[in-house]
């Protein structure tokens, strides 16, 4: 039986050499840019409403006195990589990991799945490269479809294989859509939940400049046939650029993307507009809107930061044009990334670039919610840690070294017993 169980933290051995002290961001600020929690309140300011049966949770200020609230040592307990010698540790491109109920891993990598101890040692691989049932293309997302069922999600094939309590092959699931999000792909009730990469009505007539079109998020059953459309999504926002040789889609400085999460049957929608998302049913109906008051302006060293890391120690004068065609937003997206853990609460990664987010070692904060939607407050991971599970005691996730060698890691998170 296949199973998601919060991990009992114990420490091994080969443990990151990243070692750092146990970091309490409630300290103002990491860097500029960060909300104004100089002036944060002595107490609290959230207050809950209902307006035409959806509840309203909107918060001025983080309930985590500054200096307080949960922490995450960023000193890995166990790593992957330094478990064990040979090809089998060696984890390049890892798309997801999923720890199992025995405490096992299943990591995820373009075209195969490989299987490794609740200690860290190698078990075995599933998968390979190619088009046939138990075959990945371009293998993105692992998710639960029921305690003995593992989705492995194929964007490039718009497919998901749904493997039984052995792993073996139960069936494959394939969706008649076109284009699909690699990464915005879960379990809902008795089917699935995705969003396309690509609205449904082209605009091909869109304006020069920043554009953002809205994506839909489709419910699906388990057999891959589209139930409906359960919210429209404000999507990810691109730069339209007129070139030499016509048209073209660039990644603009600081654009604004759309998130999707699951939690016990619920969608987390985010457009990362503000500090602030939605949670729906099963079918769409809104059920909760999160709010907060949080300072999006762009500062200047955030700015230079992202130029620096597009553009290196010596750009070309055409990658300089290039950046300077870029419309530079006064404002930045409130957040990068959104996870909901085990406990319901919401995690959202603090914007501050697309690549410095990536590549810098600093901590950064990620703003915290309650599961009833009360700003809670920052928590420190270092940037470069791409997170795939936040646990009752831990977070696990990937970052790479200073050779770029990728560590599949898990970091020991307290809660501690004063906060929410």
């Amino acid at each position: 039986m296949i199973h998601v169980t919060p991990l009992a933290l114990t420490p091994a051995g080969g443990a990151s050499p990243r070692r750092l002290a146990t970091i309490a961001l409630g300290l103002c600020p990491l860097a500029a840019g960060v909300s104004g929690c100089a002036e944060r309140p002595a107490a609290p300011v959230t207050t809950t409403r209902d307006s035409a049966g959806i509840v309203i949770v909107e918060s001025a200020a983080p309930a985590w006195p500054v200096g307080e609230g949960w922490t995450v040592d960023t000193a890995a307990v166990l790593d992957l990589t330094r478990t064990g010698e040979g090809p089998e540790h060696e984890l390049f491109r890892v798309q997801d990991v999923l720890r199992l109920t025995d405490g096992s891993f299943a990591v995820a990598l373009p075209t195969e799945i490989r299987l490794f101890s609740r200690s860290g040692e190698y078990i075995a691989t599933v998968g390979r490269e190619g088009e046939g049932p138990g075959e990945f293309l371009r293998l993105s997302r692992l998710v639960l479809l029921e305690p003995d069922s593992l989705i492995a999600y194929d964007y490039w094939q718009r497919r998901a294989m749904v493997y039984g309590p052995g792993l073996e092959v139960a069936r494959v699931v394939r969706f008649d859509r076109e284009h699909m999000r690699r990464e915005s792909f879960d379990v809902l009730d008795d089917g699935f939940v995705f969003m396309e990469s690509w609205p449904s009505v082209l605009v091909q007539d869109a304006p020069i400049g920043l554009v953002r079109m809205p994506l839909p998020v489709l419910r699906a059953t388990r057999t891959g046939e589209i139930v409906d459309t359960v919210a429209i999504a404000a999507g990810s926002e691109s730069v339209r650029l007129r070139t030499e040789r016509g048209i073209a889609d660039a990644m603009p400085a600081f654009g604004r993307d759309s998130h999707l999460a699951v939690h016990q049957g619920r969608i987390v929608l985010g457009d990362a507009v503000g500090l602030d998302y939605r949670v729906l049913g099963p079918t769409g109906e809104v059920e909760r809107i999160v709010r907060a008051s949080f300072d999006t302006t762009l500062p200047q060293d955030i700015l230079e930061a992202e130029r620096h890391a597009r553009l290196g120690d010596d750009p070309s004068p055409t990658r300089i044009r290039f950046w300077e065609d870029l419309p530079i937003p006064a404002d930045r997206p409130a957040y990068a990334e959104l996870v909901v853990d085990a406990t319901g609460a919401v995690w959202l990664k603090e914007h501050r670039g697309e690549l410095v987010n990536r590549l810098s070692e600093d901590l950064h904060p990620w703003e915290v919610f309650s599961p009833e939607g009360v700003w809670l407050g920052p928590v420190a991971l270092p940037a470069n840690l791409t997170v795939f599970e936040i646990g009752a005691d831990y977070v696990l996730g990937v970052f790479p070294d200073e050779l770029d060698v990728e560590h599949v890691a898990i970091l020991p998170l307290s809660r501690s017993p004063d906060s929410r």
